[in-house]
Protein backbone atom coordinates (compact mmCIF):
# COMPACT_ATOMS: atom_id res chain seq x y z
CA UNK A 1 0.00 0.00 0.00
CA UNK A 2 1.48 3.13 -0.73
CA UNK A 3 2.08 6.14 1.69
CA UNK A 4 0.40 8.95 0.97
CA UNK A 5 2.04 12.06 1.28
CA UNK A 6 1.65 15.66 1.41
CA UNK A 7 4.26 16.60 -1.67
CA UNK A 8 3.07 18.63 -4.68
CA UNK A 9 4.98 17.31 -7.68
CA UNK A 10 5.81 20.09 -10.43
CA UNK A 11 6.21 17.51 -13.90
CA UNK A 12 6.73 18.57 -17.33
CA UNK A 13 9.60 18.68 -20.12
CA UNK A 14 12.36 20.21 -19.72
CA UNK A 15 12.44 24.20 -20.18
CA UNK A 16 8.65 24.60 -19.15
CA UNK A 17 8.85 27.13 -16.30
CA UNK A 18 8.96 24.83 -12.92
CA UNK A 19 12.30 25.99 -11.40
CA UNK A 20 11.17 29.46 -12.00
CA UNK A 21 7.86 29.19 -10.35
CA UNK A 22 9.06 26.44 -7.67
CA UNK A 23 11.89 29.95 -6.70
CA UNK A 24 8.69 32.11 -6.51
CA UNK A 25 7.22 29.73 -4.02
CA UNK A 26 10.30 29.89 -1.96
CA UNK A 27 9.86 33.59 -1.88
CA UNK A 28 6.21 33.28 -0.40
CA UNK A 29 7.37 30.49 2.22
CA UNK A 30 7.00 27.58 1.11
CA UNK A 31 9.78 24.48 0.99
CA UNK A 32 10.94 23.13 -2.31
CA UNK A 33 12.85 20.29 -3.05
CA UNK A 34 14.62 21.35 -6.29
CA UNK A 35 15.24 19.07 -9.45
CA UNK A 36 17.91 15.99 -8.85
CA UNK A 37 18.86 15.87 -12.60
CA UNK A 38 19.57 19.46 -12.80
CA UNK A 39 21.51 19.25 -9.09
CA UNK A 40 23.51 16.11 -10.22
CA UNK A 41 24.68 17.73 -13.23
CA UNK A 42 25.55 21.12 -11.91
CA UNK A 43 27.90 19.15 -8.91
CA UNK A 44 29.66 17.08 -11.83
CA UNK A 45 29.89 20.41 -13.45
CA UNK A 46 31.65 21.66 -10.56
CA UNK A 47 34.12 18.98 -10.67
CA UNK A 48 35.79 19.87 -13.63
CA UNK A 49 33.82 17.74 -16.01
CA UNK A 50 31.72 18.41 -19.49
CA UNK A 51 28.63 18.59 -20.15
CA UNK A 52 29.44 15.87 -22.55
CA UNK A 53 31.33 13.96 -20.16
CA UNK A 54 27.80 14.05 -17.89
CA UNK A 55 25.56 13.38 -20.27
CA UNK A 56 27.17 12.27 -23.59
CA UNK A 57 25.62 8.83 -22.93
CA UNK A 58 22.00 9.28 -22.41
CA UNK A 59 21.43 5.77 -21.53
CA UNK A 60 24.22 6.25 -18.86
CA UNK A 61 23.25 9.30 -17.45
CA UNK A 62 19.37 8.82 -17.15
CA UNK A 63 19.56 5.00 -14.75
CA UNK A 64 21.72 7.45 -12.54
CA UNK A 65 19.21 10.71 -12.16
CA UNK A 66 16.82 7.80 -11.43
CA UNK A 67 18.72 6.40 -8.90
CA UNK A 68 19.00 9.96 -6.93
CA UNK A 69 15.31 10.30 -7.77
CA UNK A 70 14.46 7.33 -6.25
CA UNK A 71 16.99 8.05 -2.80
CA UNK A 72 15.72 11.49 -2.40
CA UNK A 73 12.12 10.11 -1.90
CA UNK A 74 12.83 7.71 0.44
CA UNK A 75 14.81 10.46 2.24
CA UNK A 76 11.88 12.97 2.37
CA UNK A 77 9.41 12.93 4.77
CA UNK A 78 5.78 12.13 3.68
CA UNK A 79 3.97 14.29 6.80
CA UNK A 80 6.28 17.34 4.98
CA UNK A 81 4.66 19.65 3.04
CA UNK A 82 6.66 20.11 -0.11
CA UNK A 83 7.10 21.59 -3.52
CA UNK A 84 9.17 18.92 -5.45
CA UNK A 85 10.80 20.08 -8.66
CA UNK A 86 9.58 16.72 -10.73
CA UNK A 87 8.57 13.76 -9.27
CA UNK A 88 9.49 9.66 -10.07
CA UNK A 89 6.96 9.42 -12.89
CA UNK A 90 9.03 12.48 -14.44
CA UNK A 91 12.10 9.97 -14.24
CA UNK A 92 9.93 6.48 -15.42
CA UNK A 93 8.79 9.32 -18.29
CA UNK A 94 12.90 9.75 -19.26
CA UNK A 95 13.96 6.20 -18.75
CA UNK A 96 10.99 5.40 -21.06
CA UNK A 97 12.16 7.26 -23.85
CA UNK A 98 15.15 5.84 -24.01
CA UNK A 99 14.15 2.22 -24.13
CA UNK A 100 15.40 1.87 -20.57
CA UNK A 101 14.94 -0.57 -18.13
CA UNK A 102 11.89 0.29 -15.77
CA UNK A 103 10.74 -2.02 -13.58
CA UNK A 104 12.66 -0.80 -10.79
CA UNK A 105 10.79 2.72 -11.35
CA UNK A 106 7.38 1.66 -11.47
CA UNK A 107 7.93 -0.08 -8.29
CA UNK A 108 9.42 3.14 -6.83
CA UNK A 109 6.55 5.09 -8.03
CA UNK A 110 4.10 3.01 -6.22
CA UNK A 111 5.87 3.23 -2.68
CA UNK A 112 4.40 6.87 -2.46
CA UNK A 113 1.41 9.25 -3.57
CA UNK A 114 1.77 12.47 -4.09
CA UNK A 115 -1.05 14.69 -2.54
CA UNK A 116 -1.12 16.75 -6.08
CA UNK A 117 0.70 16.88 -9.16
CA UNK A 118 0.62 20.18 -11.60
CA UNK A 119 2.26 19.35 -15.57
CA UNK A 120 3.52 22.78 -16.84
CA UNK A 121 3.03 23.50 -20.25
CA UNK A 122 5.95 23.93 -22.38
CA UNK A 123 7.85 27.24 -23.04
CA UNK A 124 9.99 28.29 -25.97
CA UNK A 125 13.54 26.15 -25.34
CA UNK A 126 16.02 28.06 -23.57
CA UNK A 127 19.17 26.70 -23.89
CA UNK A 128 21.31 26.21 -20.87
CA UNK A 129 24.47 24.05 -19.51
CA UNK A 130 22.52 21.41 -18.36
CA UNK A 131 19.80 21.32 -21.20
CA UNK A 132 20.80 18.83 -23.89
CA UNK A 133 17.13 18.49 -25.82
CA UNK A 134 15.62 19.82 -29.05
CA UNK A 135 12.29 20.86 -29.42
CA UNK A 136 11.05 17.46 -30.99
CA UNK A 137 12.21 15.43 -27.82
CA UNK A 138 10.67 18.42 -25.63
CA UNK A 139 7.32 17.68 -27.00
CA UNK A 140 7.61 13.86 -27.32
CA UNK A 141 8.92 14.04 -23.39
CA UNK A 142 5.74 16.33 -22.80
CA UNK A 143 3.53 13.99 -23.91
CA UNK A 144 4.86 11.16 -22.94
CA UNK A 145 5.41 12.64 -19.12
CA UNK A 146 1.49 13.54 -19.39
CA UNK A 147 0.41 9.63 -20.07
CA UNK A 148 2.70 8.28 -17.38
CA UNK A 149 1.36 10.45 -14.70
CA UNK A 150 -2.14 9.20 -15.84
CA UNK A 151 -1.47 5.87 -16.14
CA UNK A 152 0.05 6.20 -12.70
CA UNK A 153 -2.97 7.55 -11.42
CA UNK A 154 -2.65 10.88 -11.14
CA UNK A 155 -5.27 13.58 -12.48
CA UNK A 156 -2.51 16.22 -13.26
CA UNK A 157 -3.35 20.00 -13.63
CA UNK A 158 -1.66 21.27 -16.29
CA UNK A 159 -0.31 24.69 -15.84
CA UNK A 160 -0.59 27.29 -18.76
CA UNK A 161 2.39 29.28 -20.08
CA UNK A 162 1.34 32.23 -18.38
CA UNK A 163 3.53 34.96 -16.85
CA UNK A 164 5.18 33.92 -13.54
CA UNK A 165 2.80 35.57 -11.02
CA UNK A 166 0.39 34.47 -12.95
CA UNK A 167 1.30 30.90 -12.92
CA UNK A 168 1.92 31.36 -9.29
CA UNK A 169 -1.57 32.09 -8.21
CA UNK A 170 -3.17 29.75 -10.84
CA UNK A 171 -1.09 26.73 -8.50
CA UNK A 172 -1.97 28.21 -5.36
CA UNK A 173 -5.94 28.52 -6.60
CA UNK A 174 -5.92 24.73 -7.51
CA UNK A 175 -4.12 23.36 -4.12
CA UNK A 176 -6.35 20.88 -2.13
CA UNK A 177 -8.17 22.68 0.81
CA UNK A 178 -5.17 21.66 3.23
CA UNK A 179 -2.62 22.52 1.08
CA UNK A 180 -4.80 26.22 0.81
CA UNK A 181 -5.02 27.06 3.87
CA UNK A 182 -1.28 26.55 4.92
CA UNK A 183 -0.70 28.23 1.79
CA UNK A 184 -2.68 31.35 2.89
CA UNK A 185 -0.98 31.63 6.32
CA UNK A 186 2.56 31.52 4.41
CA UNK A 187 0.91 34.48 1.85
CA UNK A 188 -0.16 36.88 4.76
CA UNK A 189 3.14 36.35 6.36
CA UNK A 190 5.05 36.90 3.08
CA UNK A 191 3.00 40.30 2.63
CA UNK A 192 3.11 41.15 6.54
CA UNK A 193 7.27 40.99 6.04
CA UNK A 194 7.43 42.80 2.63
Amino acid sequence: MPVHTHWIVFGGSPSSGKTTTLRQLIKLGHKVIPDTARAFVEFELSKGKSLQEIRGNPKEFQPQVAEFFMERERNLSPHEHLFLDYGLPDALSFSTHLELDIEHIIQACQENRYQQVFLFDRLPLERDNVRTEDERELTELDLLIDRTYREMGYEPIRVPPHAIDERVSFILAHLTAEETEESSVLQALATQNA
